[in-house]
């Protein structure tokens, strides 16, 4: 009645199962980085939106500085290759 093993039958653990072998190793890991990369695009959606949304970015701040007259166009280029 039993199969080999700890008393489990063969319907059950044996055979072909679905997730056996090279093809059930490539669905568990395309599922998991499915997963893994959907959490992390969640994250920078929550997070690093709304840090953009409140700041500037460092050319935008350059480039405000640079339109009020604050800097030359000489400060502005040299400025501009210091932080890209």
């Amino acid at each position: 009645m039993y199969g080999q093993g700890m008393g489990y039958s063969d319907w059950m653990w044996g055979g072909a199962g679905f997730m056996h072998g090279p093809v059930g190793l490539f669905v568990m890991v395309l599922f998991w980085a499915l997963i893994i990369g959907l959490v992390v695009k969640l994250y920078q959606f929550f997070f690093s939106s709304k840090s953009r949304q409140n700041g500037s970015s460092a050319l935008d701040i350059l480039k405000k500085r640079y339109a009020s007259g604050e800097i030359s166009k000489a400060e502005f280029d040299q400025m501009k290759k210091d932080i890209a």
